[in-house]
């Protein structure tokens, strides 16, 4: 009985992740190379798909149930923008408009916090940009998440496995994407261009001027 994995149109041969719109990017990223040597002494030809942007991410029910965790403080927090790793099943929130860090029990003065959601062990969790809390390796504790956000399969799965993707690469994901957005100020305003190798235009989005 063939069973699907991740979101719809999703199946085991897909290598590239491929979202159609203006505010959506999808990369390819190699782990390593075949017989290439690391710093952990381990081989690998695995490939984590990524698909990162700025609108709603492939499971709206998590994206909104997110929303509602990042009002903190008294402070209705936001989606900035989200990168979901596929072969992880993880979704990775930066917040906009809250900074507030469980680790400090207070916002930050200017580091964003993340909202991490592990759809194949259920839960999600706190992560933050700020240096000491990195320093520290912080990560909040694991809270589940409800049932009825997670997708079908997930609940079909007869156990939960470990996601298999690494704090650092959730960050260094974020600071990928981050470094490819150049702004470009229009007479309608300042548009974010995404630039891929070669300078090649994948996704905008605008900031209306005032």
């Amino acid at each position: 009985m063939y069973r699907q994995h991740g979101p719809p149109g999703f199946s085991s041969d897909l290598k590239v992740l491929r979202c159609e719109g203006d505010k959506t990017s999808a990369r390819r990223v190699r782990a390593s190379c075949e017989g290439e040597d690391n710093s952990s002494g381990r081989e690998s030809t695995e490939v984590a798909d990524q698909l990162s942007g700025h609108s709603g991410s492939p499971y709206p029910e998590v994206d909104a149930y997110v929303v509602l965790q990042a009002c903190r403080g008294g402070v209705h927090g936001g989606i900035r923008q989200w990168t979901y790793f596929s072969q992880g099943e993880v979704l990775m929130y930066d917040i906009a408009h809250n900074r507030w860090c469980e680790n400090i029990g207070r916002p930050h003065r200017s580091n964003h916090i993340m909202l991490v959601a592990d759809l194949k062990r259920q839960v999600w969790y706190q992560k933050c940009h700020d240096p000491v809390c990195r320093a520290q390796n912080y990560k909040s504790p694991e809270r589940p998440l409800p049932a009825e956000v997670l997708p079908a399969f997930i609940l079909e799965e007869d156990q939960l496995w470990d996601s298999g993707v690494e704090d650092e690469d959730l960050l260094s994901a974020l600071t990928s994407q981050e470094r490819s957005y150049e702004d470009v100020e229009t007479d309608s305003g300042k548009q974010k261009w995404l630039l891929t190798s070669g300078n090649r235009i994948v996704a905008m989005t605008t900031i209306p001027g005032k």
